[in-house]
């Protein structure tokens, strides 16, 4: 990321749409604004930084996942998260306890997790839930995204645990096609071009100078598309 921005600097951009990487990105937001270059930020705000942002409502998709998985008679959900310097990963930690407390649901703090977006690290996290004794054991996993929830599905299958029939997975985004996973996964659908459409607006009235001396924040909702991942046949 420091690699393009110094690039784009160079090369005389009038602004930057950016999509941050996580809260690391301070230093490199700070260089834009030390160079008086514009941006503004999709999907993800970072801490520390005041400017625009076009971002989905964690909360609410995170809201009705989990609504959803309730209202199957799920009561012990897992949640496997993104890491904690990703603004988006936070949010749908806070409102995934927060969603449970409100639904009367006791939350496990050893049913929740923060691995990587990237790599591949679900697999032990997995067994462990798997593992556990009947009692505490999930009958359900909401994945923060979709490569988590690939992931988790591909770790469940080597564990011989059945989706949905053993283990419901509902997660954020929705993945690229997949044999065997799409249209499989229960997803909250995040309008991705409506990110890029509506921030390159508010880039273009920052680069114009007419923006407001504000900076504007808008929130967009998510689908909820219910397939088969969660519904047991």
């Amino acid at each position: 990321e420091s690699e393009y921005v110094d690039m784009l600097i160079s090369s005389g951009v009038d602004g930057v749409l950016m999509a941050p990487s996580g809260d690391e990105s301070q230093k490199n937001l700070k260089t834009l604004i030390k160079n008086r270059i514009p941006f503004v930020l999709i999907d993800r705000h970072v801490k520390g930084i005041d400017c625009d942002l076009v971002m989905g409502d964690s909360y609410q998709g995170t809201r009705q996942l989990l609504e959803h998985l309730i209202g199957h008679g799920h009561s012990k959900i897992a949640l496997i998260n993104g890491p904690t310097n990703v603004s988006t990963a936070r949010e749908r930690e806070k409102a995934y306890f927060e969603i449970l407390r409100l639904a009367g649901i006791e939350a496990d703090k050893k049913l929740a997790a923060n691995i990587s977006y990237t790599q591949n690290d679900s697999y032990r996290f997995v067994k462990n839930l798997i593992s556990l004794p009947e009692s505490r054991r999930p009958t359900a996993i909401f994945a923060a995204n979709n490569f988590i929830a690939i992931n988790t599905i591909k770790s469940l299958r080597q564990l011989n645990v059945r989706v949905p029939e053993d283990m419901a997975v509902v997660c954020f985004d929705d993945p690229d096609p997949i044999p065997d996973f799409n249209p499989f996964l229960t997803i909250a659908a995040q309008p991705a071009y409506n990110f890029g459409y509506m921030g390159i607006q508010l880039l273009i009235e920052r680069i114009e100078g007419n923006g407001p001396a504000e900076k504007q924040k808008v929130i967009l909702p998510p689908e909820i598309i219910i397939r088969s991942s969660s519904l047991k046949k």
